[in-house]
């Protein structure tokens, strides 16, 4: 359970860091 927990968390933080980094690309090509 807590494997899963760590891989959900790990999986969440990294889609946020992606969209993230996303926002600030288009933002600099504005």
């Amino acid at each position: 359970m807590t494997a899963i927990k760590f891989t959900l968390f790990y999986v969440a933080s990294h889609l946020w860091d992606a969209m993230l980094w996303t926002l600030f690309l288009l933002w600099l090509n504005l």
